[in-house]
């Protein structure tokens, strides 16, 4: 939050009043002193800016001026972090008291003041804490939290009843647990009492209820459940799966039955999607290997190996498809396409080597068009040399480009009939007609057409006669 400071009001003095006399000087100085002694930062800015007005040297007048403005600032922080503390905006309590501490470390109050937004924003985050552990049921994180937050400050919001009621719920859930521990032993008894203390205490809690009837009637489903939990546990699932349907076509809620059965079948799908995911993977059928996966992790997140198989098979069927369609914008001779896509590859695969000589393949391929564009525009223009140029450059990276060679014979020739021509009329321009005539004759002699030689030529030999 960025510091916005009002100047302080300064008194208006009239113009037309004649200069203070030096007692005057000396009385508004005093009251400046006084007023500082007094921190009446205002009052003080007004003397000041009397004597400043009429002997702006007067004494350490300037020095005074500024240290009052910097105490009248520093005051103005803390009245305003103090503002914002009170109608709860921290953030802006926080940016001021912090800039008057860091002003001023001794500045009265203002540490304290700090410490106490510093306290409550620590306050609200412990709060926010402990409603997350709650909305969570991680009902020993909630209790610390907002044991801490009551031993801050007792009375805060609602942390004593969420404290009290997080407790509650953790003694309720330690003795469902319970619970289901002595039905998990067959102590039937035992496990009757705890959910009937349950109900007392919070009527409807979870199967509280559901179990206190399997508990007082049920015990002849103990051996097939039993042995269908162990087949469970050991990962047998077929066999577990069969058990478990009697378990729960002779009782649906006995116990965790029903679940163990969603789980058991649950279970067997993932390993079948499993096994054909890693046949795929090890294939490199890697959109087929995706798929399945996806499917897995879609069921369980923290299936084994199931997110890393995911991202890798995921990567090379996009490595895959992105070096197929580089290759297709290659063959169709779109070579930015090209390069676009075999960048990607590199990117996802530093290492892949045929990516990285299609790459170059297609950059040369590009490069070599470029070049070329710029040659047909130079002998469009019939800028000979910058065609020469661009030719050569593309004859010395791919010898026999197109019709490169054939158009770099012709520029050479141009150039050639340039030259020759320039040293005929030079020749001719200082008398020597010998050498302007034999310069026009080998141009005849490898283009009749060029300019005006045949003319040249004929005024030559016209003279030479």
């Amino acid at each position: 939050m960025s510091h916005q400071w009002v100047r302080l009001p300064s008194r208006v003095h009239n113009q037309n009043q004649e200069a203070p006399s030096e007692r005057r000087l000396a009385g508004l100085y005093a009251s400046a002193q006084d007023s500082i002694a007094r921190r009446q930062w205002e009052n003080a800015l007004a003397c000041l800016e009397q004597i400043t007005l009429v002997q702006p040297n007067y004494q350490d007048t300037a020095a005074l001026t500024r240290q009052v403005w910097h105490e009248a600032r520093l005051s103005q922080a803390y009245v305003q972090g103090v503002e914002c503390l009170d109608k709860g905006d921290l953030e802006g309590a926080l940016s001021y008291l912090s800039w008057v501490v860091n002003q001023s470390p001794d500045y009265p109050d203002a540490r304290a003041q700090l410490r106490q937004a510093q306290q409550q924003v620590r306050l609200i985050e412990l709060y926010r804490q402990g409603l997350n552990h709650y909305s969570q049921g991680r009902w020993n994180e909630a209790i610390d939290t907002f044991w801490a937050v009551t031993a801050v400050e007792p009375g805060y919001r609602h942390a004593a009843a969420m404290l009290a009621d997080s407790r509650q719920r953790q003694k309720l859930a330690e003795m469902h647990a319970a619970g289901l521990a002595r039905m998990q032993e067959k102590n039937w008894k035992a496990a009757a009492e705890l959910f009937r203390q349950i109900q007392v205490l919070s009527p409807g809690y979870g199967q509280a209820d559901a179990l206190l009837r399997k508990a007082e009637r049920m015990q002849s489903l103990q051996s097939l459940y039993e042995r269908g939990r162990q087949l469970y546990e050991a990962g047998d699932w077929l066999q577990a799966i069969d058990l478990l349907e009697q378990v729960v076509l002779a009782d649906e809620t006995y116990l965790d039955a029903a679940e163990l059965l969603r789980n058991a079948v649950h279970e067997k799908q993932l390993l079948y999607l499993s096994r054909d995911a890693e046949k795929a993977f090890k294939a490199g059928q890697w959109a087929e290997a995706a798929e399945q996966y996806q499917t897995i992790v879609s069921m369980r997140p923290d299936y084994p190996q199931a997110q890393a198989r995911l991202i890798e098979a995921q990567r090379r069927h996009q490595l895959q498809q992105t070096f197929v369609e580089g290759v297709k914008a290659l063959q169709n001779k779109r070579w930015l396409d090209a390069i676009v896509h075999f960048e990607e590859v590199l990117a996802l695969d530093p290492a892949h080597h045929k990516a990285q000589v299609l790459l170059e393949q297609a950059s040369l391929q590009m490069k070599l068009e470029d070049l070329y564009k710029q040659a047909q525009l130079s002998l469009r223009d019939k800028r000979w040399a910058e065609a020469e140029e661009s030719l050569q450059r593309i004859e010395t990276l791919q010898e026999g480009y197109r019709d490169v060679p054939r158009l770099l014979e012709r520029v050479r020739l141009q150039n050639q009939l340039g030259s020759l021509y320039v040293k005929g009329q030079q020749a001719w321009a200082v008398g020597r007609r010998t050498e302007a005539l034999a310069a026009f004759e080998q141009i005849m002699d490898l283009d009749p057409d060029y300019q005006d030689v045949a003319s040249q030529l004929r005024k030559a030999r016209a003279i030479a006669r």
